[in-house]
């Protein structure tokens, strides 16, 4: 089904997270180490001018960027996916444009989700220490089961690449998984916005003025509803400081989900 949607829309690559290990057994998929992600491309008039596999993740290089994918695990302790993460942008060159996607199984209000965690927390300081560049349009969940609905698929990349990509969307195709397809494209020329993260800016003192008015009277009972109270503090003191400016567009197509290939 995936494979029909990406040829029905003329996508260039296809990369696929957790994919069915039998269905992408042959050597047309560039695989990492782990077969956490898999990536077919569809366009012949694409040369891939080298590959770097790992645990994982895989960088594919081409004449003018780089395309990272990834998958980390949601199992790992906490320590070890930050050495995943580290490991992925320590293999960033500084002149190299590159494009970073995958399953980050990370929260932040920088992608959409209303909430963040430690894990979108780390992303987000790599993120900008790097002035690297996010493509969530934060319209759309990424993830659905049931009621629940997260935003933990993200496309970043640096920033003399993301000028380039357009057209960034989840699409509302069916994928037989909880996860999303999401699409967009790389090319030459054109106009179009793009979203730059930063940090998000928290004003301590709204902080802890909004703590002691939504905690005034109302004792923290457990964990679970002191947890949603700081974090209700958090959003309200924090600026979403969301940027845009003018892009350029063009022809190279991506395609990414995550799940076994239907």
């Amino acid at each position: 089904m995936v494979y029909a949607t990406a040829k029905e829309k003329h996508i260039g690559i296809l990369v696929i997270g957790e994919p069915n290990k039998k269905r992408v057994a042959g050597d047309i998929w560039i695989k990492d180490r782990r077969v956490d992600v898999a990536v077919l491309i569809l366009n012949r008039n694409l040369a891939v001018c080298g590959y770097k596999v790992n645990d994982g993740h895989l960088t594919l290089k081409f004449k003018d960027m780089s395309i990272a994918c990834c998958y980390i695990s949601p199992n790992i302790p906490i320590i070890y996916y930050k050495k995943e993460v580290d490991t992925i942008m320590s293999n960033l060159k500084d002149s190299a444009p590159t494009v970073i996607l995958g399953d980050f199984k990370a929260k932040s209000p920088q992608w959409g989700s209303p909430i963040i965690d430690e894990k979108g927390t780390y992303w987000t300081d790599w993120i900008s220490s790097s002035g690297m560049v996010g493509h969530n349009t934060g319209l759309r969940p990424t993830f659905i089961r049931g009621e629940t609905k997260s935003f933990i698929d993200v496309t970043i990349s640096t920033e003399n690449i993301a000028s380039k990509i357009r057209h960034w969307q989840v699409l509302e195709d069916e994928t037989l998984t909880e996860h999303r397809c999401i699409y967009f494209e790389i090319g030459k020329a054109g106009t179009g916005k793009r979203s730059v993260f930063t940090k998000p800016a928290v004003d301590w003192k709204a902080f802890r003025k909004t703590l002691e008015i939504t905690t005034t009277g109302k004792a923290a009972a457990n964990y679970a509803t002191g947890t949603r109270l700081i974090m209700q503090a958090f959003r309200n003191s924090t600026k979403r400081n969301t940027k845009y400016s003018k892009i350029r567009i063009g022809g190279l197509t991506i395609f990414a989900r995550r799940g076994g290939l239907a």
